[in-house]
């Protein structure tokens, strides 16, 4: 049978859900690329997430993966990329500093209070993570392409350096080829 993507990720879907690691595994690519720095393949995937044994469904790999299927998914032919957002690479030039809005309508405050002043509203804009001070517990202090600085909530931004997930058609069939931090 040729699955469409769709269906592929809906069944990825559901695995991270039940914390399968062993359909997670099914669907991993053998020659899949990990993490700069540590082995490519199945058997060094499995090692790395400790997807083997009692404690798999403790891995951390499952917040990365709820977080990366949340975002959306790219295609480009018999490729796909999540999220959405790392197929269209780095052009913000902001280093391991930029972060992107999850989401339409979501606040820049003037303060990290909820009640503060709306300096405006951002919809799924790349900002710049900024202040090396500890931040407000809950917020991140922002500057945006246009030079405004606000807050927004920790919870609505996602590093643009985070995770990205890579499946590849290959024989009709769509397997997970890449799963890496993108710094």
């Amino acid at each position: 049978s040729n699955p469409s993507l769709a269906a592929s990720l809906l069944t990825l879907k559901a695995a991270v859900a039940r914390r399968d690691s062993a359909q997670l595994l099914a669907m991993t690519a053998p020659a899949v690329r990990n993490d700069v720095g540590s082995s490519d393949g199945r058997a060094a995937f499995a090692k790395m997430w400790r997807l083997n044994g009692r404690q798999s469904e403790r891995s951390r790999i499952w917040s990365q993966l709820d977080g990366v299927l949340a975002l959306g998914c790219a295609r480009d032919g018999n490729r796909a990329m999540l999220p959405y957002y790392a197929s269209a690479g780095r052009t913000d030039g902001q280093g391991s500093q930029a972060r992107v809005v999850i989401g339409r309508g979501i606040a820049l405050r003037d303060g990290p209070r909820g009640d503060a002043p709306l300096i405006r509203r951002l919809n799924w804009e790349v900002v710049r993570g900024i202040g090396s001070e500890p931040q407000p517990r809950g917020w991140q202090t922002v500057e945006t392409s246009d030079g405004q600085i606000g807050f927004v909530r920790t919870a609505e931004l996602r590093d643009l350096d985070g995770y990205r997930l890579v499946l590849s058609q290959r024989r009709g069939q769509w397997t997970i080829t890449a799963f890496a931090a993108a710094n």
